[in-house]
């Protein structure tokens, strides 16, 4: 009993050590998140996904289901698109992997599109705050919210959208990895001139875990949007996609 009570004394009169810095955290993420990279390449999943038209009341009115079986690359983008060749068709959300169909000059536009959002690349476009610390279901966390930095050049309509972001960020404290993000549409963002097709809202969740003891993968990601079209039709939806079925993938053939 002596010793128990010396011990809860002494660790009440020691200071507790300091909590990291907002950007000391980013930065281990970063360099895990290479790391992860590297390791993820290894494996494939399947993919499923669900995209859902939505009414006025985000009631569903129409779904669409599909899966594919995704090879990781160590990249994951996603696309904002407004008006295609149909006339009335606008498109907001994650493209992982790289199509069958794509030209040279589309997947070199959609590898630059990957890059944009690793976290090394993200970083000019927010400003970080450690708001505190939690439980998870994959673990401690760090909570760590974030707010579009004003001013930030954005070249492309993807970055351009990062700067109307806002939201908050779960980081793994002892894995320094991003086990859930949530962010939503800070002002609207205009597709065309005179904001004839803007987006209009956008909420954001993305969810990963710790697969085989050693690689962080994605488990989740769900996002819905409104584009407003020629000030008249909105259109709604909400994309969801689950992974499943993960396992090593095959080596290469050799050449």
């Amino acid at each position: 009993p002596t010793l128990a009570a010396f011990t809860v004394f002494l660790a009440a009169a020691l200071p507790s050590p300091a909590a990291p810095t907002a950007l000391e955290i980013i930065e281990k993420v970063v360099a895990q998140e290479d790391i992860n990279f590297e390791e993820a390449k290894h494996w494939e999943y399947t993919q499923h996904f669900v995209t859902q038209k939505l009414d006025g009341e985000h009631k569903v009115v129409s779904e669409k289901r599909s899966s594919a079986v995704y090879h990781p690359t160590g990249n994951l983008s996603y696309a904002v698109g407004g008006l295609s060749t149909g006339g009335d068709n606008a498109q907001v959300g994650f493209d992982v992997g790289s199509k069958t169909n794509e030209t040279p000059e589309e997947a070199e536009q959609s590898r630059r599109v990957s890059e944009t959002m690793k976290m090394r690349e993200l970083m000019p476009f927010y400003r970080f705050t450690l708001s505190g610390e939690g439980e998870g279901d994959q673990g401690p966390v760090w909570h760590l919210d974030f707010d579009p930095v004003e001013g930030a050049k954005a070249r492309t309509t993807q970055q351009k959208v990062l700067t109307r972001l806002r939201g908050r960020l779960l980081v793994h404290r002892e894995f320094n990895t991003i086990v859930q993000a949530d962010c939503s549409l800070v002002k609207p963002m205009p597709f065309v001139w005179l904001d004839l097709v803007s987006l209009r809202s956008l909420v954001i969740h993305y969810e990963t875990f710790r697969h085989a003891g050693k690689v962080w993968m994605p488990r989740r990601m769900e996002f819905e949007y409104m584009v407003r079209i020629f000030w008249v039709t909105n259109l709604r939806q909400r994309q969801t996609m689950t992974t499943d079925g993960f396992r090593q993938a095959a080596a290469p053939a050799p050449r």
